[in-house]
């Protein structure tokens, strides 16, 4: 090419011309998006982390008050006592049952039973002793919605007033307890009531035989009682002094629950809530033991250990049996009139929702599968005990199974629900209406 020649221009091609501008608006518009990308991904992650703080400030601090205010329960209400093994002390108290906020007065009088104030003689009142467990004491549900205090208003809406029912349940007894009891209430404050309804539950042959609830382990707290050649209970042992007078395996439970929550108080308060629904709705345990989140039952239930294992069934049947006869004969001398009802177990009135977490419990148990063939057991066997000792019976296990629906009984607790209050006091009280005297005489508390 000759030198001098001018050089000349190229000019790009259409094509080149589009390639190079598609280019350039590729990087602008990549840079673009990557540029809002950035920002948009920033503002999420301040978002999510504001939601995140917050949501763990706000737990922090309902953790806070839910750690201070449970931690404060009152739970010294009971002494060692030598011949019943431990007794309620005269005084102000509350607690806090699962799954609840408010707390409950528990007041104890001055007869050392969760009643209205006994000292004042009142010549023109009758009165009927409610003897029973923790079920009758009620410690988690507030005196007025106790199946006791209720059965008193509608008592005195029948007939007009003129009748007190005395709730003389006490946490952990067994029958032979709740006999020392009457005696001490006769012998020591007077107390010589018109009627005295037993409220029997399914533990009380463990309680008679002073074994643990769930692993059968002797309870030397508690008064021995055993047969004498004639058949009748004698005193043979009297209780040890033990600070602690609470069955182990329920501390153990409670201890195992708290740990499953992590020790965090809100969380045992949602599944408390949680639990007390899914109670009633056997369909959902199945569902989430499809899905692999079964809850065990952190002890075997007493009511099993108690009804359904052979050796205990053949210690604790005749002993309770001879208990229930020794104390009809010491009321009825004493001019009263003795009555049983029977409080069933949660495991009988939901078998739907508890069996089947009994079996992933507590695989291959044979009394579970005892328990599921034969779930009335405890009550045929209690209702024959009170037949042979002339005793009117009422159980209460049919009415609880037509409303089922409803949960009755506190999950883990075990204890009434208020609906199962309820629902009780209305059941005794055409059974304690038939049974009223009807000479109308009175006594008061100074007999």
């Amino acid at each position: 090419m000759n030198a001098n020649q001018p050089e000349k221009l190229v000019i790009p091609t259409d094509r080149r011309l589009q390639g190079d501008f598609k280019g350039l608006v590729s990087r602008l518009l990549g840079d673009r998006f990557q540029s809002t990308l950035l920002r948009k991904t920033r503002i999420v992650f301040v978002r999510t982390m504001i939601v995140v703080l917050t949501v763990t400030a706000c737990f922090a601090g309902l953790e806070f008050v839910l750690q201070r205010y449970y931690s404060m329960q009152t739970e010294n209400w009971t002494a060692f006592h030598s011949m019943r093994g431990w007794k309620l002390v005269p005084g102000e108290y509350w607690s806090k049952p699962p799954g609840e906020v408010n707390k409950v007065a528990v007041i104890i009088n001055d007869f050392g039973l969760r009643s209205h104030s006994l000292s004042v003689s009142r010549s023109n009142t009758k009165n009927i002793v409610v003897l029973g467990d923790s079920f009758t004491f009620a410690p988690g549900t507030a005196i007025e919605e106790t199946f006791p205090d209720r059965l008193k208003r509608l008592l005195d809406d029948r007939v007009g007033g003129g009748w007190d029912v005395i709730n003389a349940g006490v946490p952990g007894y067994g029958t032979s307890q709740e006999l020392l009891l009457t005696r001490e209430l006769s012998a020591e404050h007077h107390l010589n009531a018109d009627i005295y309804l037993l409220m029997f539950f399914t533990d009380d042959p463990l309680d008679n035989l002073c074994l643990s609830y769930g692993d059968l382990t002797p309870e030397p707290v508690r008064p021995s009682f055993a047969l004498d050649e004639r058949g009748s209970p004698v005193l043979k042992q009297l209780p040890v002094n033990d600070r602690d007078y609470e069955d182990d395996t329920l501390v153990a439970a409670r201890r195992a629950a708290r740990r499953q929550a992590m020790d965090f108080r809100t969380i045992s308060l949602v599944k408390a809530w949680g639990e007390d629904w899914i109670q009633t709705k056997p369909g959902l345990v199945s569902f989430f033991s499809e899905l692999g989140m079964t809850p065990r039952v952190p002890r075997m239930p007493g009511v099993l250990n108690a009804w359904y294992r052979d050796k205990v069934l053949q210690a604790g049947v005749p002993l309770t049996s001879a208990i229930i006869a020794q104390m009809q004969q010491e009321i009825h001398d004493r001019g009263g009139q003795f009555l049983v009802s029977m409080v069933p177990s949660p495991f009988q009135v939901y078998p739907e929702t508890y069996v089947p977490l009994l079996e992933q419990s507590f695989p291959g148990d044979p009394v579970i599968d005892r328990f599921r063939q034969d779930k009335e057991r405890p009550q045929r066997l209690v209702r024959e005990m009170c037949a042979k000792a002339d005793v009117p019976f009422l159980d209460l296990l049919p009415t609880l199974l037509e409303h089922r629906e409803t949960s009755l009984f506190i999950p883990r607790d075990g204890h009434l629900t208020r609906a199962g209050h309820k629902l009780v006091s209305e059941t005794l009280l055409p059974f304690v209406m038939e049974h009223l005297p009807k000479d109308g005489a009175r006594k008061d508390l100074s007999h």
